[in-house]
């Protein structure tokens, strides 16, 4: 696809090694003096892995009649010493993502426990190991938030990097390489598109409204809820065979309704008690307001629209600097905010507890390989990346209390998990 090639000379055994391969299909080319040139198409070459490719080359000066195929048992591979899984172009192109969160593919795997149970978010338990025991990288590189035990940009964002973006990815278990130390649990190994000869364009789009939405569990019609994501790609070559770039978004914005506890909802369950917490939500209310000074209590209970918003943008250069040489540059975006009078995590206590999410992520990377003799090879890569995650709670006066029956607890203020830092 981008016209890249290695080249090796046999040694006297006939073996042979062509190291630092990017992803991709290639077709194997030997020759020989006084034999017959061969060439295999179609070696599928991918993440992390070494392909065997065995040839047989036949004297130019005989003619064969017929050709003998001999059959053997498969050998043990030892090549890759871990257990390994691999998820390529073709699962992530073609399989469902409504989350457009390409770490949900991860859960295709045996080997990977989500955490929560619920869905990947970011958070993965391999071998029985802790999340933060698990380590993901990209492109070669660190893409992990050791504070949390999670992918940077955080677990409950929608997604941190562009679907658009990922090639393909492996999940490494045990027998690593040293290269991946540090982590005693697994490894995400995941590499990201680079642009080829072809110019190609994508898009993506999906709508949900509340007119394609069945009615709620009470018999009621949704609203304020309403969700778009939206995502392209472009990728081409500036200098045909030499330099080449893609190009990729990935967004959504979401809106849903979240109604804690009030007393309208507790009267119209119709059961007798909760029309009594009712009543004795409408005093709390009132202590709330001529007490402790409170404007307007009631309306931080009830309900109201929650967002889920995030944007990211990712760009690859990928510079062929002749056979010996391979220079690779990308940079990866993520912005992710809510409301700022609503919050992404709102509880049943009302809106002065929920907290305002944001969270702003960038990872630029550089990488060189070189083969600079057939005995000595290098891989250089750079990384600069910030991660910023402000945790703002929506009142941060002390938290008034009361619990009004075994089951209801009703809250105002309070910083509850969110604790201004950032």
């Amino acid at each position: 696809g981008t016209a890249f090639t290695g080249r090796t000379q046999a040694l006297d055994d006939g073996s042979y090694t062509i190291r630092l391969l990017p992803p991709g299909t290639y077709r194997v080319t030997a020759r020989r003096i006084g034999q017959q040139p061969l060439e295999v198409p179609d070696i599928r070459v991918v993440v992390g892995s070494t392909t065997l490719v065995n040839l047989t080359l036949r004297t130019a000066a005989v003619t064969l009649g017929a050709v003998e195929v001999r059959a053997t048992a498969q050998a043990i591979d030892v090549t890759d010493g871990g257990v390994r899984q691999t998820v390529g172009q073709t699962e992530i192109e073609n399989l469902p993502a409504l989350g457009r969160d390409f770490t949900d593919f991860i859960n295709l795997s045996g080997l990977v426990s989500p955490t929560p149970e619920t869905t990947t978010g970011g958070q993965f338990s391999i071998a029985g190991q802790r999340p933060s025991q698990t380590s993901i990288q990209i492109d070669g590189v660190d893409a992990n938030n050791s504070f949390f035990g999670e992918n940077r940009g955080g677990s409950r964002i929608p997604f941190a990097f562009s679907l658009e973006s990922i090639r393909e990815f492996q999940i490494i278990t045990n027998g690593y390489d040293v290269e991946y130390g540090s982590y005693s649990g697994g490894i995400i190994n995941i590499v990201t598109k680079g642009g080829t000869n072809t110019f190609r364009g994508t898009a993506y789009g999906n709508v949900r409204d509340e007119a394609l939405t069945g009615k709620n569990f009470d018999g009621t019609n949704p609203n304020k809820y309403s969700v778009q994501q939206y995502a392209a790609q472009l990728e081409g070559p500036v200098i045909k065979d030499k330099l080449f770039y893609l190009f990729s978004l990935d967004g959504q914005r979401r809106r849903e309704p979240f109604r804690s506890v009030s007393p309208s909802s507790l009267r119209g369950s119709g059961v007798a008690t909760d029309a009594a917490l009712a009543d004795s939500l409408e005093a709390y209310f009132t202590v709330l307001e001529t007490t402790y000074g409170v404007a307007n209590a009631r309306s931080t209970y009830g309900e109201w629209q929650i967002s889920n918003d995030v944007l990211t943008l990712f760009g690859r250069l990928d510079w062929n600097l002749g056979d010996q040489h391979r220079l690779s540059l990308r940079n990866n975006y993520s912005n992710h905010r809510n409301l700022d009078e609503a919050g992404t995590f709102a509880i049943n206590t009302g809106r002065s507890q929920a907290e305002q999410l944001r969270d702003r992520a960038n990872s630029l990377v550089g990488e060189l390989t070189s083969v600079l003799h057939p005995k000595l090879f290098n891989v250089l890569r750079m990384q600069y990346a910030t991660d910023e995650r402000p945790r703002i709670g929506n009142e941060l006066r002390p938290e008034l209390g009361v619990r009004l029956a075994p089951s209801l607890t009703v809250e105002y203020g309070g910083s509850f998990i969110s604790f201004n830092n950032n």
